[in-house]
């Protein structure tokens, strides 16, 4: 079976037939680990259409003989709903029990089942016992968790160094791609970011959708809009909510296609998920259009999560364009009690000083500043709106 094992990690795709024969007789002997195999075969489309009803026939046999890495990988199947209605609980019950036979893989898995219950510090635990074991792909979650400072300080250069570790990773190549793009912890360096994004755009409509906004806008490469809209419509029909919400603004302000324009918006609104309402609410937030929907799209963010700082800002911000300063300021404070962020504080900066209050406004950026070690145009932004306000007090 060593022959065949070797074709399935080597990716030989004109020998997976072999290898599949090969397990199929292995598996009639009563061999547990080709029925684990076969298993990951179905699973992938390795050489066949993908049946997740069969890879889970052939995990569940092996799972049964206690071998690690089938209960895992039935873990990963509740926990992605492929074949079986989608259950974390039942996930997370196997990754544990996956730990428990020995498997490695599942440290990751677990991690992030406490990741999404944000358990931070157990996700953090289960994190550096993978990364310990080797496996790359808890490298790219605690890095998001040290970018983000989820349950740790916020951390760019750690975040970096992880990610850099597993840097083939598509999620890893999106996120290095976005700390150069932006100079978070690195010299901001749009080529960089462009290549890294290329690198992953076969894997993720959201590094495609940054392909295409790289040639829409002619960032480090030559504009080409025909050739941007492409890598956004295909990234937007692959449900990337970023290019659905480019698109949507693209039709309402380039084609005057207001029918278009709402029907790429209710793509976003239709996942009915927080973190969608408010890119979207954010989004309009910016453009200072559909203001009112934008107030009843974080409200019902909120009403899901009414202690994420992210969404109490978005609230601010709605209050902000709309001009009501002394709401705006109650949400700002509100979401600066609950996390030190920098975006915050420039918020809290920009209110205060709409208010009069330009002590306070000074304040308020010069701690932004110190929480912006790392983000250059952030830190040039806000210099310019201290030296913008003292300028008008002939200072």
């Amino acid at each position: 079976m060593t022959e065949a094992i070797s074709i399935i990690k080597h990716n030989d795709e004109k020998k997976y037939l072999k290898a599949k024969a090969c397990f199929e007789r292995e598996f009639k002997k009563g061999n547990y680990d080709a029925a684990f195999r076969l298993g990951c075969i179905y699973d992938e489309g390795l050489g066949v259409k993908k049946d997740y009803k069969k890879a889970f026939y052939y995990y569940s046999i092996a799972a049964d003989k206690n071998y690690p890495d089938a209960i895992n990988n039935l873990g990963l199947i509740y926990e992605h709903g492929n074949g079986v209605p989608q259950d974390f609980i039942k996930a997370k019950q196997l990754y544990e029990k996956a730990i428990g036979a020995g498997s490695k893989n599942a440290e990751a898995n677990l991690g992030k089942m406490y990741y999404l219950e944000k358990d931070y510090l157990k996700a953090k635990e289960y994190f550096e016992k993978a990364i310990s074991h080797g496996r790359i792909k808890a490298n790219v979650l605690l890095g998001m968790m040290y970018f983000n400072g989820n349950g740790v300080k916020k951390d760019y250069k750690k975040a970096f160094s992880l990610l850099e570790g597993a840097s083939e990773n598509p999620l890893a190549k999106y996120m290095l791609a976005y700390m150069y793009e932006t100079g978070s912890g690195v010299t901001q360096d749009y080529k960089k970011s462009f290549e890294l994004y290329k690198g992953a755009e076969d894997s993720l409509p959201c590094a495609m959708f940054k392909v295409g906004y790289f040639y829409y806008n002619g960032i480090c490469i030559p504009k080409n809009i025909d050739k941007g809209l492409e890598y956004i419509l295909k990234a937007g029909n692959n449900g990337d909510s970023d290019a659905q919400i480019f698109l949507g603004k693209y039709y309402s302000e380039e084609k005057k296609d207001d029918i278009t324009s709402e029907q790429w918006y209710q793509k976003v609104i239709a996942k009915n998920k927080p973190i969608m309402l408010n890119s979207l609410a954010w989004a309009w937030a910016m453009q200072g259009k559909k203001l009112e929907k934008a107030e009843e799209l974080i409200k019902q963010a909120l009403q899901e999560e009414p202690q994420n700082s992210s969404y109490i800002d978005t609230f601010g911000y709605i209050f902000y364009k709309q001009g009501k300063y002394k709401e705006a300021l109650e949400q700002f404070l509100k979401a600066d009690k609950l996390k030190t962020d920098s975006i915050i504080k420039d918020h809290l900066g920009d209110t205060y000083l709409k208010l009069g209050m330009k002590n306070e406004a000074q304040k308020a950026w010069q701690d932004a500043l110190s929480l912006t070690k790392y983000e250059e145009n952030q830190q040039n932004d806000i210099k310019v709106k201290i030296e913008n306000m003292n300028k008008s007090d002939g200072k």
